[in-house]
C-alpha cells in the first residue's frame, strides 16, 4: 500500500540537502511513496532541486520589535492556513520536519490535523523550531547525542542523510583526476559550507603565505573571489584547484587527506563519512553558537579534529596552527579515531527508522 509523506525543510543547505537525500533514500528502499515538499521559499531557493512536487507557504521569524512581530505573526498565521489546506488535500501519512522558521506553518497545521510528525535535528544545540515541536512529535532523530537534553519528547540517535552520490564507489585517483591534481601530495580541502566564507578565505590565504610547509596541494572552493585565491597559489608555486562552487562534493572528500572548513552539521556528517581529519573554524554568528559546539564534539568526543575560534586567529597564528595540524603523526591519529567512531555509528539510519515507523502498528 502506497504512502504519502510531506517533507518540510527550508533556508540553508544544512536543512534542504538532508531532506532531499532522505526522499531519494526512502524512494530507493520503498518505491511506492509520494512526496510533497512544503515550506517557505522553495521556489527561489537554489539548494532545492525541485525533483519532487512542492508548494510554497508564508512564514517569518518573530522579532521583538512590536511592528515587525505583528507582521511576522500575520505571515505565520497565513502560512498555517495555507499549510492546513494543502495537508487536508494531500492527506499525508507522515510529516517530516528538518527545522528552521520556514517550516513552522506546516508543523503547526500538521499538529492541528493530528498528522504524525517526525523531526530531524542535525546540530548539537537544537533550533527553536525543533525544540518547540519536539514534544508534539512522535520522535526526534538527533545526530549528536548532546542535543537530547534540549528536547522534550522521545529521541533516537540517527545519521544525517547524505546525497546518493556519497554512496558511489570512487577511487582517490579518479577524484584527483577530476580536479586536475596529481597523486603523491597531501591534499588540503578548503571551503566554507554551502554559502561560502569570505572572512575565513581571506584569513587562510594570508596564512598560506606565512606557512613554512609548501609540500601540499590545495582544493579550494571559495564561494566567490576565485581569482584572488588563484593568484596567491600561483605566486607561491602551490599546486591548487580553485573553484567558486563545487556540486560534486563526494569527489572533493574522496580527494582530500584533510580539510579546513566551517562546522555546519552537514559538513561534519560528510567529514565523518569520509574519515577526513578536520581543522574547524566555526561560523561565529551561527544561532546559539551551534557551529562551535558541533566542532567541539568532533574535537573532544570523536577526537578527529582541531577547532579554533575565528576571533582568536590572525594570519600568523593560523599559519602556525595549520603547520601543527598537518603533522603526519597527528593526521594518522585523527584518521584512526574517525574510523573507530564511524564503526560505532554505523546502522543508525534515519531513513530506516522512518520506514520502521511507517510500517509499525503505532
Amino acid at each position: 500500500m502506497g504512502k504519502k509523506i510531506v517533507i518540510t525543510a527550508g533556508g540553508t543547505g544544512g536543512h534542504l540537502f538532508p531532506a532531499q537525500a532522505l526522499a531519494k533514500e526512502l524512494q530507493k528502499l520503498y518505491g511506492d511513496v509520494e512526496f510533497l515538499f512544503v515550506a517557505k521559499g522553495l521556489t527561489l531557493n537554489p539548494r532545492f532541486h525541485k525533483e519532487y512536487a512542492y508548494k510554497d507557504v508564508q512564514s517569518a521569524t518573530l522579532s521583538k520589535c512590536p511592528h515587525i512581530l505583528l507582521k511576522g505573526c500575520y505571515q505565520v498565521a497565513k502560512g498555517s492556513l495555507q499549510s492546513y489546506r494543502i495537508l487536508k488535500e494531500f492527506q499525508p501519512d507522515l510529516i517530516i520536519g528538518f527545522g528552521s522558521y520556514h517550516t513552522v506553518p506546516v508543523l503547526a497545521a500538521g499538529w492541528m490535523l493530528s498528522i504524525p510528525i517526525i523531526l530531524h535535528e542535525s546540530n548539537t544545540v537544537p533550533g527553536k523550531v525543533i525544540r518547540l515541536f519536539s514534544k508534539k512529535a512522535e520522535w526526534t532523530g538527533v545526530f549528536f547525542d548532546e542535543a537530547v537534553s534540549f528536547l522534550k519528547g522521545k529521541t533516537k540517535l540517527v545519521d544525517i542523510p547524505l546525497r546518493a552520490e556519497f554512496q558511489k564507489s570512487i577511487t582517490r585517483q579518479e577524484a584527483l583526476s577530476y580536479f586536475g591534481l596529481p597523486e603523491g601530495k597531501k591534499t588540503l580541502l578548503v571551503f566554507g559550507g554551502s554559502q561560502g566564507a569570505l572572512g575565513m578565505n581571506t584569513l587562510f590565504l594570508e596564512s598560506v603565505k606565512r606557512m613554512p610547509r609548501r609540500d601540499i596541494q590545495i582544493l579550494h572552493f571559495t564561494g566567490g573571489h576565485m581569482a584572488a585565491a588563484q593568484e596567491v597559489y600561483k605566486q607561491l608555486g602551490i599546486e591548487a584547484c580553485v573553484k567558486d562552487f563545487e556540486s560534486n562534493m563526494h569527489l572533493a572528500w574522496k580527494a582530500a587527506d584533510c580539510c579546513l572548513t566551517r562546522s555546519g552539521a552537514v559538513t561534519i556528517a560528510e567529514q565523518l563519512a569520509h574519515s577526513v581529519p578536520a581543522f574547524f573554524i566555526p561560523y561565529p554568528h551561527a544561532t546559539d553558537n551551534h557551529q562551535e559546539k558541533n566542532a567541539l564534539y568532533v574535537e573532544r568526543v570523536v577526537k578527529g579534529a582541531r577547532m579554533i575560534r575565528e576571533a582568536s586567529l590572525y594570519p600568523e597564528t593560523l599559519a602556525k596552527e595549520l603547520s601543527l595540524f598537518l603533522n603526519d603523526d597527528l593526521q594518522q591519529e585523527f584518521k584512526k579515531n574517525l574510523l573507530a567512531y564511524k564503526e560505532i555509528q554505523k546502522n543508525k539510519s534515519f531513513c530506516n527508522e522512518v520506514l520502521q515507523y511507517l510500517f509499525s502498528s503505532h
